[in-house]
């Protein structure tokens, strides 16, 4: 069943639906409840290391999803995008002291199956 509400409210809620695909009203109530970082570390990392070293390596085919229309939903393939890029950028800046290969497979395939 569709909701005409928006994300941010359907969170508030418990009511996420299955599959979930961002709307303005959302993203305009992120915008406005950003959290503060106070005494936030800054990482200096060149993205090209990360495109380079992490994205091409571990970013999943379009076909290793359960659903292909999960590809599009914010857990979908930009989510994964991000997650690996977070993952090298962790690993890179000595933030997180794992096994690199390991960190950035977990990150690509966390979201790519059908939860039943």
């Amino acid at each position: 069943m569709e909701s005409d509400l928006p994300l941010y409210i359907l969170a508030q809620n418990n009511n996420l639906p299955k599959y979930q695909f961002m709307d303005s009203l959302t993203l305009e109530w992120i915008k406005k409840n950003k959290p503060e970082f106070k005494n936030a570390q800054i990482i200096k990392i060149k993205p090209s290391i990360i495109v380079e070293k992490y994205l091409k390596r571990y970013v999943p085919k379009d076909e290793w999803f359960a659903n292909g229309s999960l590809i599009s939903t914010i857990h979908g393939l930009r989510h994964v995008l991000r997650c690996v890029a977070l993952a090298g950028i962790l690993c890179e800046a000595k933030i997180l002291s794992t096994d690199v290969n390991e960190l950035c497979m977990v990150a690509s395939l966390h979201d790519l199956w059908q939860k039943r």
